[in-house]
């Protein structure tokens, strides 16, 4: 069952095609996804706590992760199978730029503001789920490229290779009731607007990650 969980998310890593996550033949895939494992182990989730009691009949039960190691000449021969051939080359840092427009109080979305904890932490688990650097602005970064919360956020800030700058807007909606996420980003001279709707802000943080996986592998436009 870890394996078949795991695959859909390698390949989508691997290729930096999002639409894999959903594709039936990947389903299908799935169903026999240990054929495709060079290995595996667990890791003991407490390990730093001290050692495991369970031998002692005492019932101490341990979280364990299953640490899958996916064979890459199987998994890169699949990826050609489906069409979609392995990415190749370093993936772009994304640094979003985000006015949060929340029901009690608007912001910009730093590496500081308090209000943005959680939301950090789901920004950074959307870009591991698509294998994706980040980093997030720190209020300093922001104060130089002449970012408000007010409007669409407009960064002035220098292109430079390897970071795709993505401004963006996440507003909560009670008519949904739910998050609204609209991003844009302009990528090697091409400009590029998505967005989601009625969603937690973690598929919102999903459909950014999503979108910039998409066009920075070549893709396609984001969804």
């Amino acid at each position: 069952m870890g394996f078949a969980h795991c695959l859909p998310e390698v390949l989508v890593r691997v290729s930096g095609e999002p639409r894999l996550e959903h594709d039936p033949r990947v389903a299908d895939l799935a169903a026999d996804a240990a054929a495709l494992v060079a290995s595996y182990d667990y890791s003991d989730f407490l390990v730093r706590m001290g050692p495991v009691h369970d031998d002692q009949g005492t019932g101490d039960e341990r979280p364990y992760d299953l640490v899958i190691r996916f064979d890459h000449a199987k998994i890169d021969a699949v990826l050609r199978n489906l069409g979609t051939p392995p990415w190749r080359g370093p993936r772009p840092q994304v640094v979003p730029v985000i006015a949060v427009k929340g029901i009690t109080r608007t912001y910009l979305l730093s590496a500081e503001v308090t209000a943005g904890a959680e939301q950090r932490g789901s920004l950074a688990n959307a870009a591991a789920q698509y294998g994706l650097p980040l980093q997030v602005p720190s209020e300093a970064m922001l104060a130089a490229w002449g970012v408000t919360a007010s409007g669409f956020p407009s960064p002035r800030a220098e292109p430079q290779e390897g970071r795709a700058l993505v401004a963006g807007t996440l507003y909560f909606d009670e008519a949904k009731p739910g998050w609204m996420g609209t991003w844009r980003m302009r990528w090697r001279g091409a400009d590029y607007s998505w967005g989601i709707s009625g969603v937690n802000y973690d598929e919102a943080f999903r459909s950014l990650m999503r979108g910039v996986a998409r066009v920075a592998s070549g893709r396609g436009t984001p969804d």
